[in-house]
Parts: structure tokens; sequence; C-alpha cells
């Protein structure tokens, strides 16, 4: 079973010795693992949410460069988190130190029957979920939708408070300001704050010299 593991589900055509019905096993078969690095400022995206990772985590990852259909489907493989480790580097702008988490995600061939089993059979169901785009025009919006609006009212360069079209999922907000230069990326806390959520509202800490406003979020159902 380690060396040839099961190439078919028929019982009269599987090697000697393999588990009938769980797919490839065995070492002639590619075997997936990955390893990741991000940091606090950019835990990972589950559902639309963005939390903490923990060992033991069976996680959806999206390798878009491995993409079969010209990027427009993500290869998605279903892995448990299998260590995870935390460090302290430096060198942040502010002088501090960074938060730096470094994951391994794999699947062995002494794992249990029943964990391939399980993998195997949430792939292809991961496969056919779709991510649903949402902007200004749409009539509704679903949970982890992803929004791209433009906020409301017009930057005039004392209004503070502003509001996109549905309500989105705390912690998602990317907001983009031109101040003269150009929609670029702004810090979330020093440049805007997401300050009600429920409602799609954001406001600024100071709207001086801002000219326009564009808004990427994952949405809540509205």
């Amino acid at each position: 079973m380690i060396v040839y593991g099961s190439p078919t589900h028929d019982l009269s055509l599987s090697e000697p010795g393999s588990v009938v019905g769980e797919g490839p096993r065995g070492l002639r078969f590619p075997q997936w693992s990955y390893g990741f690095t991000w940091h606090q400022k950019d835990v990972p995206d589950l559902a639309g949410v963005r939390r903490h990772l923990y060992p033991g985590d069976i996680v959806p990852i999206q390798l878009w460069s491995f993409s079969e259909d010209g990027g427009t489907t993500p290869f998605t493989k279903f892995l448990p988190l299998r260590a995870l480790s935390i460090s302290f580097p430096s060198g942040a702008k502010d002088g501090k130190t960074h938060i730096q988490f470094r994951g391994s995600f794999d699947l062995r061939n002494d794992d249990n029957k029943f964990l391939w089993k399980y993998l195997r059979a949430r792939e292809p169901k991961i496969q056919e979920v779709s991510v649903l785009p949402v902007n200004d025009a749409s009539s509704d919006s679903p949970t982890g939708g992803f929004g791209q609006f433009v906020p409301t009212p017009d930057p005039d360069g004392a209004t503070t408070v502003f509001t996109v079209k549905f309500p989105y999922i705390p912690g998602t907000v990317q907001l983009y300001a031109d101040t003269g230069g150009g929609l670029t990326l702004r810090p979330r806390g020093t440049f805007y704050t997401e300050s009600d959520p429920d409602t799609g509202e954001i406001t600024l800490v100071s709207p001086t010299g801002v000219t326009g406003l564009y808004v990427i979020c994952r949405t809540q159902a509205g």
C-alpha cells in the first residue's frame, strides 16, 4: 500500500494490500506538501473571515499559478496544518518587530484512512464553491461575497464618514484613497477605521486632501 497505493476503485483491479475506494495512495503518486509564511496583518482568509490558524486545522489552499483554465479558477487542495511556528523578526518601519507565522500543510501516507477519505470527499465540493462578485450595481450581497465599491458621498476634504452599499465582514476592508498621486492602499487604524460594518460605514481619520476612495471587502448578507 505504501509503494503502490490504490490506482482504481475496482476491487478486482486493486493492488494487493491496498485500501479500495480511497483513490491514489502510495509513493508512486504525488504527495502534496506546502509551506507558507505570513504576518499578523495578513492572517489567512477562511470563508470570508480572517482568523489565525491552529495546528490541526484543515485548510483549503488555493493556488492561482496552477490554474488549469487560464486563471479563472484556482487549483485547490484541502490539507491539515501539521506544524506552526511563530517568530519575531526585526525590521518593521516603526523600529518594532514583526510577528511572523510559518505553517506546514501536507497529507502523509501513514495518515489514518478516514482522514484521506474525508479530504478526498471535500476537494470536489471546494472546487464547486465560487466567490460571488458584488459591486455598486448589485441588488443584494451574499455572506463572503467579493465586494468592490465606490463609497458615498464623494470626498470633499472635510467629510469623514463614508458608506459602501452593503454591510461588510469586520477586518476585511481594504481602502484605497487618492490624495493626489492616484489610488493607493491605506493602513487600517491610522488612515481609516471600520466604524460600523453592519451598515457599511467607514470613517477616515483625516479627510484632508482626499479626492477619491475605493473599497474592496468581503460582504455580509444584505
